[in-house]
């Protein structure tokens, strides 16, 4: 999202610049109706880029935890708060 709404900036910008050094009315005028198009995407953007936030900063994670008991190994005892990861201590 924030490489469009800064390409459609630098669009913008362009615009403004050939504006800038229009000589002809029939240029000005084309110009202005492109310029008003791609200010309108530019908005369209940003709002849209303002919506996304405030869903995302309003979003809810549920998150459920649960304890799993732990194994010991044959004369090895390991803290109730570390369980080994599968194949923990094999060599290849």
């Amino acid at each position: 999202m924030e490489s469009r709404i800064k390409s459609q900036r630098a669009s913008v910008a362009r615009v403004r610049e050939l504006m800038d050094r229009a000589d002809k009315l029939s240029d000005v005028v084309t110009l202005e109706g492109e310029l008003s198009g791609r200010q309108a995407e530019l908005e369209a953007l940003l709002a849209r880029q303002a919506s996304l936030k405030d869903r995302t900063s309003l979003a809810t994670i549920t998150l459920s935890l649960s304890e799993t008991p732990v194994r010991e190994s044959a004369g090895t005892t390991a803290p109730a708060s570390w369980t080994p990861s599968p194949g923990a201590g094999r060599r290849s």
